[in-house]
């Protein structure tokens, strides 16, 4: 049963390393114009979104990096994705509620020529899909804290 458990989590650990990569990916490419943040956080001091663009693309990068180390096991890694996804849930609570607003009244504005009820829907998309991401952000930190998962990261199990 224990060996059947072990397993299971390596399963998970491999499965979740892969989501990582790709959402490191998602990440990049999201992050890709710094002129979309100055729009999504359109009040905030330009230096505060300057961090959180490099916060931001860090992330992505530390994703891409973290969930190729997490596959091998390497206990730090998991540890950084930890850190980097709860500082990430954190900033969320306060930055997404600007961001979709500001958003919003960006695509309203009609400056990018899209029409008025496909905007509404394009709004509804973007706040599912950060629904979305900070549940898979949350599955994060609660699967790679996990007494289980903790264990076949530390050096006595893979010996």
């Amino acid at each position: 049963m224990d060996h059947k458990k072990t397993i299971q989590e390596c399963k998970g650990i491999s499965r979740y390393s892969t989501a990582i990569v790709i959402y490191g990916l998602y990440i990049l490419v999201g992050a890709g114009n710094y002129r979309q943040f100055l729009i999504m956080f359109k009040g905030l001091d330009p230096f505060l979104v300057y961090v959180i663009y490099f916060f931001t693309v860090l992330y992505g990068i530390s994703c891409l990096y973290c969930g190729v180390k997490i596959r091998k096991l390497e206990d730090w890694a998991r540890k950084l994705m930890i850190i980097m996804t709860a500082i990430s849930v954190a900033s969320g609570l306060f930055l997404n509620r600007i961001a979709i607003s500001n958003m919003r009244i960006y695509l309203l504005s009609g400056r990018e020529a899209i029409p008025a009820n496909v905007v509404e829907t394009v709004f509804i998309s973007s706040v599912i899909i950060t629904a979305f991401t900070a549940l898979f952000e949350l599955s994060i930190i609660f699967f790679f804290t996990r007494p289980g998962v903790v264990r076949e990261f530390s050096s006595e199990s893979r010996d």
